[in-house]
């Protein structure tokens, strides 16, 4: 999708996640928002992104501006070439249809579960059963199916790493085991890994970082042009804020 940028007005831009229907969409599910220009000298944009009450599809959202620039010493001006501002990230999903109600990312300020690690977990055809420290009665009375989670610094390997962080959907919670499981078929990168790893219990003594679990409640971000000069660098025109 494009918008066009109105000269010298600060603008205000609202992106909903609406999606209700299973669909393939290329690039690995991502949508792609971008400006037609450049935003103007100290002009800025805000960028709301948010789900409406019934949104049930996971996607991903990149923001490009067509950034024009010179080169020197010739001062040639180029074409405008689509540069990402910010991305890819995942809309926020308020709707669990198991139930067919709100769920915890609607509900809820905060996840405050915590993923055991004196415990391993198992990564099995796409599927990631995770222990969790808190006791099994209140994961049971709190935690539903169906609802949707992120994943955090999830990375495995010490001297190279794989990134599993995404955005979840839970399939089953054993309160026997007081483990969760979420679907992580839909990440290519898992799919790759399971590819030459069917079935893999993932010692959590190989982790390079702290996993966490969390709610995507919508974010908001500020893109502001901060230098007047052509020749800038699309790092240097634009600060871009995550708020």
């Amino acid at each position: 999708m494009s918008l066009a940028v109105p000269k010298n007005k600060n603008l205000l831009v609202v992106i909903n996640n609406n999606d209700e229907t299973i669909q393939t969409l290329p690039n690995n599910q991502t949508l792609v928002v971008y400006f037609e220009t450049d935003l103007n000298y100290k002009q800025s944009v805000d960028i709301i992104i948010n789900s409406t009450d019934a949104a049930t599809q996971n996607k991903k959202l990149e923001f490009f501006i067509n950034y024009t620039g010179q080169v020197l010493p010739s001062l040639t001006i180029l074409p405008p070439v689509q540069t990402m501002a910010f991305g890819p990230i995942d809309l926020p999903i308020y709707y669990n249809s198991n139930y067919q109600i709100a769920n915890s990312a609607k509900n809820w300020n905060n996840f405050n579960f915590n993923i055991s690690l004196n415990s391993d977990i198992t990564l099995v055809q796409g599927n990631l059963k995770l222990p969790l420290v808190e006791p099994s009665f209140i994961v049971s009375n709190s935690i539903k199916k169906g609802d949707t989670l992120t994943l955090s610094d999830f990375q495995i390997g010490t001297s190279s790493t794989v990134d599993f962080s995404g955005q979840y959907q839970i399939t089953e919670i054993d309160t026997v085991n007081n483990t969760i499981t979420l679907d992580l078929s839909n990440n290519p990168t898992v799919s790759s890994y399971q590819t030459s790893n069917p079935t893999v219990t993932i010692l959590t003594t190989l982790l390079s970082n702290m996993p966490y679990l969390g709610l995507n409640k919508g974010m908001k971000y500020r893109i502001t042009c901060v230098s007047d000069t052509i020749t800038s660098t699309f790092a240097e025109r634009y600060l871009i804020q995550k708020l």
